[in-house]
C-alpha cells in the first residue's frame, strides 16, 4: 500500500482529485484526513500514480431560467453571458428542434454574446449555450427556452368564386365546378382539405393549375357547401364556396314519332277504333323520368311495348286525327312532345250496304227490300243506282239501320235493285235480286178423257191409243206446245196440232205401247212454269187374235193289226199372235202320243178303236186358246 497526499491550486480549491494508478491499483480517500489517499494494488516494479482535479466554472445564458415567448415569424434576442474560466470563450448555440431556426451574432463581449434567432415553429424551442475556453480548456453550458405560438386569424384560405351556378352533365346528372384556393403565407404549401354539405361522393382535385381545384359529382337542384380547410402550427384556415347544380333543362328533351306509315292507320272494321304506334325516345338527361300522355280525344290509352323501352301501342283511337301529349318531368325541368296519329276507316268493313229481299220470289210485280247499312254509314243518303227498266223503288219505315224499300212495276224474271251510299270518304254498295215469276199453280193440263184406259194389243201385244188434252189459260198466252213421253221404252207419242191453237187443245196418240200399264205424262212448259198430266193406258191382249185351226176336223184311220192302235196326222195352224207369242199347240186326251211331223203337221199315235176327239190348245200371254176337231 502507499499513501499519497495530493495538494491542490487555489483555483482549484474545494475540488475533489481523482487518482489513476499504472498499470494497475487503485487510490481510495483515507478516512477523516482530506487529499490523502491509499493505493493499493500496485504491481511489481514501477507504478506512475496520476491526481486531476477539476472545477465547474460560472456559464449561464440569459434566460436560463426563464422562458421568452414570441410569435410565429418573429425574431428573439438571446444572451449568453460568460463567467468565470470561460470568459472570453467561444460560444455554440444550438436551438432544439433546429429545423428552419437561423441565429445570427447581434453583440460580441468577452462576457456576454447577443445572438438575434428566427424561424422557430409554434411550440418550445430550447438553445442550449456551450461556452468553451481553449486557452484553459474549461467548458460549461446553460439552456434557455422560447415560446412560440401562431396567430392563427392570419392563417386565412380564399376561396374564389365564392357563390356560383353550374348546370349538370346531361349523361350523369351530376355537376362540376372550379374553384381557386388561396392560402395566406403561414399555409403556402399545406395540401387543403374539402367537405362537402350535405354529404356526397363529391370530391375536389388539383387541376395542375396553381391553387386551381375541380370539383366533381356535385348532385343536381342541391346547393353544396364545399368547405376548404388546411392546418399548421396548430392553426386552421377555412373557407367556403356554395354551388349550386341546375339541371341543363334545354337538354331534357323528347322525340316521339309514330312507326305507322304516314302516321296513318285503319281502324277497326267491327269497332271503327284504331291501334297506333309510336317510339318516345327520352334524351340521357330524362332517363328514368316517369313517361306521362295526354290525348286530345277520349277512350284513347298508350302502353309501353312489352320488353321494350321506347314503344307504345296506343289503342282507342277514332276515325280522325288524334294528338298524343307525352310529358315527362325531372330534376325540376319538363319535357314535351306530341305526336299524332290519323285514323282512317277500314270501308270495306265499316261501310257496308246489305240488301236483303223480303221475299225472294214473287208472283206479282212488286217486292220489298231490307237494306241495312253498317253504323259507320248511319246517316247517309241512300241512292238506289240500278233498278229495272219501268220500275220504281221508294223508301218505307227505318228500324234502326234498317229501311225498308218497296218497288213496284218489277219485269218478269230476275229483278236487280242496287243502294249505294258515300260518307267518310268511303263508298259503300249492296244489291239483291227479286224474281217474279207467275202462278204456277195456274199452269195445268187437263187430260181427255182423265180416267184409264184400256186398250187391246196388236199380234204383238203393242196398244196405241189416242187422247185429248186441254192447256190452261197461262199456258195457252204463252203459246205453249205439249209433250208426251211414255215409261215404258219403244213407245212413241205424237201430239197435234203442231201449232198452239187457239182454243189450247191437241190430240195425242200414242203407239208401241206395252202389254200391261203404260204411264203417259205430258207436260207443258211456259214462263218459268212446268204444268204436267199423266194418263195411264192398260194393253190387254186381244184374244180374237189368238185362234188355232186343226184340218181335216175329221179323220178315218185303219189300226194297226198287230197293236189295234191307229195313227193319224192332221194339220194345226197357229194364228199370228200365237206364233209371235212364241205359243205351242199341246194334245190331250192322255195316253195319246202326238210327234211334230214338220211342216205345221202332227201325227198322233197309240189311239184306240172308235172316236177319238183330240183336243190342240195354245196357252200365251195368260189366255187359253181352244180348238176342237173330233177324228
Amino acid at each position: 500500500m502507499v499513501v499519497v497526499t495530493v495538494t491542490l491550486g487555489a483555483s482549484l480549491s474545494g475540488a475533489t482529485p481523482v487518482l489513476t494508478v499504472t498499470p494497475a491499483g487503485t487510490c481510495s480517500p483515507k478516512v477523516g484526513q482530506d487529499l490523502v489517499y491509499e493505493c493499493t494494488g500496485l504491481g511489481s516494479g514501477d507504478s506512475t500514480i496520476t491526481a486531476t482535479a477539476s472545477v465547474s466554472a460560472t456559464c449561464s445564458g440569459t434566460g436560463s431560467t426563464k422562458v421568452t415567448s414570441t410569435t410565429v415569424g418573429s425574431s428573439v434576442d438571446i444572451t449568453v453571458t460568460l463567467e468565470g474560466p470561460v470568459i472570453g470563450g467561444a460560444v455554440l448555440l444550438a436551438p432544439i428542434p433546429a429545423t428552419g431556426v437561423t441565429c445570427t451574432i447581434k453583440s460580441d463581449t468577452p462576457s456576454a454574446k447577443v445572438y438575434t434567432c428566427s424561424g422557430m415553429g409554434p411550440g418550445v424551442t430550447t438553445f442550449i449555450a456551450t461556452a468553451k475556453n481553449s486557452g484553459n480548456g474549461c467548458e460549461c453550458g446553460s439552456s434557455t427556452t422560447v415560446l412560440v405560438t401562431a396567430v392563427c386569424k392570419d392563417y386565412t384560405l380564399t376561396v374564389a368564386p365564392s357563390d356560383q351556378t353550374v348546370y349538370a352533365d346531361t349523361t350523369t346528372n351530376l355537376g362540376s365546378a372550379t374553384i381557386t384556393v388561396t392560402p395566406s403565407a403561414q399555409l403556402a404549401g399545406v395540401t387543403p382539405q374539402f367537405s362537402f354539405s350535405p354529404a356526397s361522393s363529391a370530391a375536389c382535385a388539383a387541376t395542375g393549375k396553381p391553387n386551381e381545384y375541380l370539383c366533381t359529382k356535385l348532385p343536381i337542384s342541391v346547393t353544396t357547401i364545399i368547405t376548404v380547410t388546411a392546418s399548421k402550427d396548430g392553426c386552421t384556415g377555412t373557407g367556403t364556396a356554395t354551388v349550386l347544380v341546375k339541371p341543363d333543362c334545354p337538354k331534357y328533351t323528347i322525340t316521339a314519332v309514330s312507326t305507322d306509315k304516314d302516321s296513318t292507320v285503319i281502324a277497326d272494321g267491327t269497332t271503327n277504333l284504331g291501334t297506333g304506334h309510336i317510339k318516345v325516345t327520352l334524351s340521357p338527361a330524362l332517363v328514368g323520368a316517369t313517361v306521362t300522355f295526354s290525348y286530345s280525344k277520349p277512350g284513347v290509352e298508350c302502353k309501353l311495348d312489352a320488353g321494350s323501352q321506347t314503344d307504345y301501342t296506343c289503342t282507342g283511337l277514332p276515325i280522325g286525327d288524334t294528338t298524343i301529349s307525352i310529358k315527362a318531368c325531372k330534376d325540376g325541368c319538363t319535357a314535351h312532345a306530341c305526336v299524332t296519329i290519323h285514323v282512317v276507316y277500314d270501308c270495306p268493313k265499316s261501310h257496308t250496304i246489305t240488301v236483303k229481299a223480303v221475299t225472294p220470289v214473287v208472283n206479282s210485280p212488286t217486292g220489298s227490300f231490307e237494306v241495312t247499312v253498317s253504323q259507320a254509314l248511319d246517316g247517309a243518303t241512300l241512292n238506289i243506282t240500278s233498278v229495272p227498266t219501268g220500275a220504281v223503288c221508294t223508301a218505307g219505315a227505318k228500324t234502326g239501320l234498317t229501311t225498308i224499300y218497296t218497288c213496284t212495276g218489277l219485269s218478269r224474271d230476275v229483278n236487280t235493285v242496287t243502294f249505294q251510299a258515300t260518307k267518310d270518304g268511303c263508298d259503300a254498295s249492296g244489291s239483291a235480286t227479286i224474281t217474279v215469276q207467275p202462278d204456277c199453280s195456274t199452269y195445268t193440263i187437263a187430260v181427255n178423257p182423265p180416267e184409264e184406259a184400256v186398250v187391246p194389243g196388236d199380234v204383238n201385244n203393242k196398244g196405241t191409243i189416242t187422247f185429248g188434252v186441254t192447256l190452261s189459260a197461262p199456258l195457252i198466252a204463252a203459246k205453249a206446245i205439249p209433250t208426251a213421253t211414255v215409261d215404258k221404252a219403244g213407245a212413241t207419242c205424237t201430239v197435234t196440232p203442231v201449232v198452239a191453237p187457239a182454243d189450247g187443245k191437241f190430240t195425242v196418240t200414242c203407239s208401241n205401247l206395252a202389254r200391261d200399264l203404260n204411264i203417259i205424262t205430258i207436260e207443258a212448259k211456259a214462263d218459268g212454269c212446268c204444268a204436267s198430266a199423266t194418263k195411264k193406258v192398260k194393253v190387254n191382249p186381244n184374244c180374237d187374235l189368238y185362234t188355232v185351226t186343226v184340218t181335216p176336223s175329221e179323220l178315218t184311220v185303219t189300226a194297226d193289226a198287230t197293236t189295234g192302235k191307229g195313227s193319224a196326222t192332221f194339220t194345226v195352224a197357229l194364228s199370228q199372235a200365237i206364233i209371235n207369242a212364241g205359243g205351242k199347240p199341246t194334245f190331250k186326251p192322255a195316253g195319246i202320243v202326238c210327234t211334230d211331223a214338220g211342216g205345221g203337221k202332227y201325227t198322233c199315235g197309240n189311239l184306240p178303236l172308235g172316236d177319238t176327239e183330240i183336243t190342240v190348245s195354245v196357252t200365251t200371254q195368260g189366255e187359253l186358246v181352244r180348238c176342237r176337231s173330233g177324228v
